[in-house]
């Protein structure tokens, strides 16, 4: 059985290695298992990682292995088989994310509408909003967002989880140390090089040893290589979403790249803004450049000016006035 892992976030580039592994399986029959621990992330990416689960003819088992959230938790509705651990937990809402046109927006749509009715054929409806306090019409509600946590034994319960597996204390332990020091390491092991001190647990006075940048990449070589190819590549992607903007404010760009800023709908919306108001000036500016008619009018000289200036402001806004 082919066994694929989604351990990271769901970016594009991530997206493109998931599908890749699928359709370069050679018997298109054989089962699949993917592993599961993922916070989510992209809607359009994942939706082709979710096509290609369809595509492929052979049985398809994810076994969460900690959390499947959000665009990772939808991905489990597709799957002919669900595991997960007594400890994982899972995250559902609508379908959400950053749209630049209408297309994009009806497609949006369009995923939380089979996403919906993924959920009523593979959970029981009465039950979920039993246990969530949540209905599917609310979860999906378009004019707000409800985040909605299950547990794997309440979605056995609603009939999502075929099967919990359940782990022994030293097992949940050994985990929580894994947690840890990976968590440690994403957090600032790759800029400062690591740390070869013991931290001490907030649960108990076990000190727990952390892993160094140097630890890591020799005894996990392969999980090293994949975390710095993803940050490679999540650098470039940011890269490229600021430059967007950079014919817009260039200093502003500038900035955001070298200080680390993460792109946001906030910034989008300013950059949108200038390019609006810049495009809007240069369009009044045009307009007011040109000859204006002036006939001949009994009225008085104030009267004329007032005529021409409200000419000008409608042919700035490309608006007809009407006579």
């Amino acid at each position: 059985m082919k066994q694929i892992l989604l351990y990271t976030p769901i970016f594009s580039f991530t997206a493109e290695s998931f599908v890749d592994k699928i359709t370069n399986i050679e018997d298109k029959n054989e089962d699949i298992t993917i592993r599961v621990n993922s916070p989510g992330g992209s809607v359009f990416a994942g939706w082709s990682m979710i096509a290609a689960m369809q595509e492929h003819k052979g049985s398809i088992k994810m076994k969460v292995d900690g959390v499947a959230a959000s665009m990772a938790a939808y991905m489990t509705l597709f799957a002919d088989e669900v595991e997960a651990l007594d400890v994982s937990r899972f995250l559902f809402h609508r379908a959400d994310g950053y749209t630049e046109n209408e297309d994009d927006k009806k497609e949006l749509l369009a995923i939380n509408d089979i996403i919906k009715k993924q959920m009523q054929k593979r959970m029981n409806p009465d039950t979920f909003k039993e246990v969530s306090g949540v209905g599917f019409d609310e979860l999906f509600d378009m004019s707000k967002r409800k985040d909605v946590w299950l547990s794997a034994k309440q979605l056995k319960q609603i009939g999502l989880v075929d099967k919990i597996v359940r782990l022994e204390p030293k097992e949940i332990e050994a985990m929580n140390e894994t947690f840890y020091a990976f968590s440690n390491f994403e957090q600032g092991s790759l800029e400062s090089g690591g740390t070869d001190k013991k931290a001490e647990s907030n649960n108990n006075d076990k000190k727990i040893v952390t892993m160094t940048k140097q630890e890591i990449k020799a005894q996990f070589p392969e999980v090293y290589a994949e975390i710095v190819k993803e940050g490679t590549l999540s650098e470039r992607d940011r890269v490229a979403a600021f430059m967007e903007f950079a014919d817009i404010d260039p200093e502003a760009t500038k900035k955001s790249i070298v200080d680390g800023i993460e792109m946001s709908q906030k910034y989008m919306a300013e950059m949108t803004k200038k390019f609006i108001s810049a495009e809007k000036l240069a369009t009044i500016k045009e307009e007011s450049q040109k000859p204006v008619e002036v006939k001949a009018t009994d009225d008085k000289p104030e009267d004329v000016e007032a005529a021409n200036f409200e000419k000008e402001v409608f042919a700035s806004m490309n608006l007809k006035k009407e006579e």
